[in-house]
């Protein structure tokens, strides 16, 4: 898979990545006989390391930490429905 924003906005190009990736899983999964056998969610992290930066994302109920001098440090945070914050995205975007 290619992308015109990588490597110039790795922001950019990572996120139109998960949200194609989207997309094209919706696509493979509309038919009704699918949707009664099949309750797939999706869960992701993604890291992209470019020179010194290292870009990190995720999606669905994944977490990325990272081990730095004997610390754990949270790059991501889970999108769980028990956090206010992820509870307010859902259901102002209507689910």
């Amino acid at each position: 898979m290619s992308n015109k924003y990588f490597p110039d906005d790795p922001e950019r190009a990572i996120t139109e990545g998960c949200w194609k990736t989207e997309d094209e899983f919706i696509m493979q999964n509309m038919f009704p006989a699918v949707w009664e056998y099949d309750k797939s969610g999706s869960c992701c992290v993604l890291a992209l390391l470019i020179n010194d930066w290292i870009y990190v994302g995720n999606i669905g109920d994944s977490w990325a930490l990272l081990y730095e001098n004997d610390k754990m440090v949270e790059l991501t945070r889970d999108h769980k429905p028990c956090r206010e914050d992820e509870r307010k995205r859902v259901v102002d975007s209507g689910g």
